[in-house]
């Protein structure tokens, strides 16, 4: 099914997507690290290529389920003015 390179066209790709969703359903760290996770480190853990992962995401995407966004982070403490100041930053 896989080259040296991955799938040599769209409908392997997207088989090889959903045995990978398959895979990855029934593994411990699940098809939120599918979403999440580096692509190629999703696909080293599961032996698919990075583009295999990339087509994956779109089937999800294509179900509703995508990456959640990354919560802002609030400012570190003790840098920066503080709320209300009219004082420059510390440099």
């Amino acid at each position: 099914m896989t080259g040296d390179w991955g799938p040599r066209n769209a409908r392997e790709l997207e088989s090889a997507a959903r045995l990978l969703l398959d895979r990855a359903r029934n593994h411990r760290l699940g098809v939120e690290f599918v979403l999440q996770g580096h692509p190629e480190s999703v696909a080293a853990l599961h032996g698919v290529h990075a583009d295999v992962v990339h087509a994956a995401r779109e089937l999800l995407a294509r179900q509703g389920r995508t990456v959640p966004p990354v919560p802002e982070e609030p400012p570190p403490r003790g840098r920066g003015k503080p709320p209300g100041s009219t004082l420059p930053p510390p440099v």
